[in-house]
């Protein structure tokens, strides 16, 4: 759903900027979900994700974590074999940002209520273009309700992990110059990262 990111209130849309001060509003349960995500607050987290997805949330935010391990300790592996500046290059901390709404870096740009429905447009990190997630009242609170699991993706989140782990082997077991570790990053690492894209694009036509 389309929003423009610097309209302010309107009263044919009942929209209200990220700047309000609500504290119980679709808005804020976006930001408190964040606050959780940040600090790993993972079952308090889950309580304010409507119920029939809770399962599929949490099974995404642990592939994302796990992401994020394989590629720290990726980092460190490199590091130790070649320096920072070479770790650098290699960097794939970007996977944090993966989930939507669930992503590390998450900020509101503003809220459309309509009665017990919410939609609130984010920007995940300094991504675009924009993203919107839906926000349900049930039973007096904002929950979020995320879409339904793309097919095919958390099956890639998973096999992402086992690439960046494969590529941390191979650093560990002999010397490797930059243009060897590109190569090893390639071989493992991008084959996997064009199923994801395509399980994605995929989902988008079927929405359309």
């Amino acid at each position: 759903m389309a929003a423009d990111p610097i309209a302010g209130k309107s009263a044919q849309d009942n929209s209200t900027t990220a700047s309000d001060e609500e504290t119980d509003s679709p808005a804020a349960c976006v930001r408190r979900v964040n606050d959780l995500r940040q600090s790993g607050r993972l079952e308090e987290l889950l309580e304010l994700v409507v119920e029939d997805q809770r399962s599929a949330t949490y099974e995404l935010i642990k592939a994302v974590d796990q992401l994020i391990l394989e590629n720290r300790v990726l980092q460190m592996k490199i590091k130790a074999a070649g320096g920072t500046a070479t770790a650098d290059l290699f960097d794939r901390s970007g996977v944090a940002n993966l989930g939507g709404v669930f992503a590390q870096d998450v900020r509101v740009v503003r809220q459309e209520l309509s009665g017990k429905t919410s939609v609130v447009t984010i920007q995940v990190a300094d991504q675009l273009p924009l993203s919107t997630v839906t926000v349900a009242k049930q039973q007096g609170q904002w929950l979020i309700q995320p879409d339904p699991p793309i097919p095919g993706v958390l099956d890639e989140l998973h096999n992402l992990s086992k690439a960046m782990h494969r590529v941390g082997q191979a650093v560990e077991r002999e010397p490797m110059t930059v243009k060897q570790i590109k190569k090893e990053m390639e071989m493992w690492l991008t084959p996997v990262m064009r199923r994801l894209r395509a399980c994605i694009e995929a989902s988008h036509s079927t929405a359309q």
